[in-house]
């Protein structure tokens, strides 16, 4: 047996501790541990023991804070005593040998710790950036008893979010990466704890070396970026971090080892800290793989999770206790964050595919979600599919391109053809298992990432950031542009939004420039004052009905009553929208496309809905060219229907001749109509509960593939029906044009219908399940939203969660 002794470097409030380097049970010939996988934390081991605990130095052979390794044979009863010593640093209890210990006790000021003048080495630079990982820590654990009185006030004192939302799926190695990326896990490649690649042939597996192969790893994290624009960072342990991305590692870092004691982490974090200024970094990372371990083998509610948020909130104080005997709690940025929560499951709950499936032909997933691939020719992804669907009201099937759009699952090859979801709580089974088997009891994670259950924790205090301020929700790829403004980098292309959590600091280090109007305002399209004109419109519409005469409308009717935040601008460059305007409602018209891109109107008190029906008499609009009814037998043939945008009941009966111009609709499934059609808009009434909200829907293309041409007709068939609600959340009775900007609040919608998949489900968890962003729906349309309003205002609304 070897026992490795580590001697920290000297300096205040630190002194040698000893671990011992010890093979794991399941280890053969110092290889890779099988781990247990359903832990979902980090439990990989390295292929040589011996750097299990000395620093690696990433290619740099600075001096500052490196560690002297001194190997001795020991006998018996050292051995003993090494095995005890692991077992107290393990379970997170002090010792004699505790490093933490000398470390002065953590002095407050109201909700703050007390922060001294920084050191001369951290006046006149940016303050560093630590990032603190709580693996599967909940947000609702906060307030669980008196468990967490450290994180509580930290949240009290700076930045705190009610929740943060994980990326799809929400597993450890894919949420990490976005975190450090910017990226839903289908940009970055991670897509989960472990996968296969087809292309490769390859395999990434949790304790596999191969998850070391940059090749994995298809993004630039954070601190590969950092190091290339001149700035040190330091990691310990954090997904991809021990990986050579780009030819890159950070400055210092650490292979991973969950032997590694906690407090050990931490002292280290503050060793890198004391380093000169030349020297020190500029980014750093902490990781901790609790309360998630405990949470997974006995479940959330247990005396183990309480004592593991005992043990991380007390490392909490130890690392602000160290930073403020440094002088150093109003120098340092800290963020501390989960990346995602926790469920309770049940050997109760179990859906086994194999009560459904022809297991020799698929290769199959399992766990929270599940993952299908045909093994061979032998079947197809559709035969699969149909095995599969409406088996369990529990699951969910769906072709991965048919996912609910805000999941942002479906465009990398290592993402299987077929996803199937399930409800929080339940596990999918390939295999015999007992009622106390260990893949379905306790807790797990991995579910749809809007499952409350699922959310993640987030705060930060520091210099940079405001005090005693609480903020709205927010998804957590959004975290890396401000990481990277914090640390004075540029970011690379990524799915966040510039400025969307500015509102977090005292006062940005990058403002958003002046927003530059639109280049000229849309033309409004004009009823052709050429009789001939005018009747050879209408007519090469081909619509069954004529229109009333129409005229041009009045030149001072108020764009702001269906338009208040500004007409929805388009990134296209090549196209030609017309601006139609209408009494009840106005509409974007590509003119180029022959489309309908937008529907704007206002809703009040007035407006009563009763059910919208296709049975729309269609008529021509002679405002514009090329806007054509559908054949009738092309419909029937593809299962289409023609679909209004305004519904028709909306309007007063002085003005339903307009609402049904063809310019006010676009081509959906019939299953959409027949299933979706009313309840989208009845639960858009119900669930806002306000008299006045601004509306906006139209048709959506998630893909480039998603947009569908009828060769009999050339008619473009969209993939989505996007609808944006917006409301005045302070007086709901007053004209939406007049409320506050920052009262505003928005809810959206991408809801699927072509192709139309049937889960055998209910029209309202559809609809609910299809929730988005707007930023999801601008992704989808290539159009921008609320562009007359001031700009962060704008930005809020489009980041918003649902």
């Amino acid at each position: 047996m070897i026992k490795t002794e580590r001697r920290l470097s000297k300096s205040k409030n630190q002194f040698p501790i000893q671990v011992a380097a010890t093979e794991r049970s399941g280890c053969v010939n110092n290889h890779v541990c099988l781990v247990d996988e359903r832990s979902e934390t980090m439990e990989l081991t390295r292929t040589d023991e011996r750097d299990d605990y000395h620093r690696i130095n990433g290619g740099t052979t600075n001096k500052f804070g490196a560690k002297k390794i001194v190997v001795v044979v020991v006998g018996v009863s050292a051995l003993v005593l090494v095995v005890v010593l692991i077992a107290v640093f393990s379970q997170g209890f002090p010792s004699k040998k505790d490093p933490l210990l000398d470390i002065p006790e953590l002095q407050w000021e109201g909700d703050c710790p007390v922060e001294h003048e920084c050191p001369d080495s951290f006046k006149g630079s940016l303050p560093p950036l630590l990032l603190v990982s709580l693996d599967g820590f909940r947000p609702d654990y906060l307030w669980r008893g008196n468990l967490t009185p450290t994180l509580r006030q930290l949240a009290k004192c700076g930045v705190h979010a009610e929740y943060m939302n994980p990326v799809y799926p929400s597993k450890t190695f894919p949420n990490h990466y976005t975190q450090v990326t910017g990226l839903y896990p289908e940009s970055h490649g991670i897509i989960d704890n472990s996968m296969y690649d087809p292309d490769t042939g390859k395999t990434f597996k949790l304790g596999d070396p191969a998850t070391f192969d940059p090749e994995w790893w298809q993004r630039e994290p954070i601190w590969v970026s950092a190091e290339k624009q001149g700035k040190r960072t330091a990691t310990f342990f954090w997904p991809g971090s021990d990986v050579s991305v780009n030819g890159t590692r950070p400055t210092y870092y650490k292979k991973y080892s969950s032997q590694v004691p906690f407090e050990s982490r931490v002292v280290q974090v503050l060793e890198w800290l004391d380093l000169p200024p030349p020297h020190r970094p500029a980014f750093l990372t902490l990781y901790f793989n609790e309360p998630d371990k405990q949470a997974h083998h006995h479940g959330t509610t247990s005396k183990e999770v309480d004592a593991a948020l005992v043990r991380v909130d007390r490392l909490v104080l130890a690392l602000f206790s160290g930073l403020q005997a440094r002088n150093l709690t109003g120098c340092v940025n800290v963020f501390i964050a989960s990346d995602h929560g926790m469920a309770d499951i049940s050997c109760d709950r179990v859906v086994d595919v194999r009560k459904y499936l022809n297991m020799s032909t698929a290769d199959v997933h399992t766990g929270t979600f599940g993952r299908v691939r045909p093994k061979d020719n032998s079947t197809t992804v559709e035969e699969l599919e149909s095995q599969l669907r409406c088996r369990s009201e529990h699951l969910r099937v769906f072709e991965k391109e048919h996912l609910p759009v805000r999941m942002h699952y479906r465009d990398n090859r290592r993402i299987e053809p077929i996803i199937l979801d399930t409800d929080a709580g339940w596990t999918i089974f390939k295999e015999d298992y007992l009622p106390s088997h260990k893949w379905c009891t306790g807790g797990a994670h991995g579910y749809d990432h809007f499952f409350p259950d699922m959310r993640a924790f987030f705060t930060a205090v520091g210099p940079s950031m405001k005090k005693n301020t609480s903020v709205e929700p927010f998804l957590n790829i959004e975290l890396y542009e401000l990481m990277c403004e914090l640390i004075d980098i540029t970011p690379n292309p990524n799915n966040g939004t510039r400025g969307s959590l500015h509102h977090f600091l005292r006062q940005p280090l990058r403002p958003l420039a002046p927003k530059v109007a639109p280049v000229a305002p849309l033309e409004v399209g004009q009823v052709a004052k050429d009789a001939a004109e005018y009747a050879k419109r209408v007519a090469e519409a081909r619509c069954p009905c004529q229109p009333s005469p129409q005229s041009n409308p009045e030149t001072d009717s108020d764009l702001r009553r269906h338009l208040p935040f500004g007409v929805p601008t388009t990134t296209s460059s090549d196209a030609e929208v017309r601006l139609l305007r209408n009494v009840d409602y106005d509409v974007g018209f590509d003119e180029r496309r022959h489309m309908t891109m937008w529907a704007a109107f206002t809703l009040g008190p007035e407006n009563q809905f009763e059910k919208v029906t296709p049975d729309v008499c269609w008529t021509g609009d002679a405002r514009v060219n090329g806007s054509n009814c559908p054949n009738n037998e092309t419909l029937i043939k593809n299962d289409l229907v023609q679909w209004p945008l305004y519904p028709p009941t909306f309007s007063s009966a002085a003005f339903k001749d307009a609402a049904a111009y063809v310019t006010n609709s676009i081509i959906v499934s019939h299953n959409f109509s027949k299933v979706l059609g009313d309840e989208v808009w009845r639960r858009l009434l119900e669930t806002e509960a306000t008299p006045i909200m601004n509306i906006i829907t139209g048709p959506a293309f998630v893909t480039p593939t998603s947009m569908r041409k009828m060769d009999d007709d050339g008619l473009v068939v969209p993939s989505h029906f996007f609808v944006i609600a917006t409301r005045c959340s302070s007086d709901d009775r007053q004209p939406i044009a007049a409320c506050h900007p920052s009262k505003l609040r928005s809810s959206a919608y991408l809801i699927p219908s072509h192709p139309y998949t049937d889960n055998c489900e209910a029209a309202e968890r559809i609809i609910f399940r299809n929730r988005a962003r707007v930023a999801d729906i601008e992704g989808a349309t290539g159009l921008e939203f609320f562009s007359g309003l001031p700009q962060y205002d704008a930005i809020r609304l489009r980041t918003a969660l649902p």
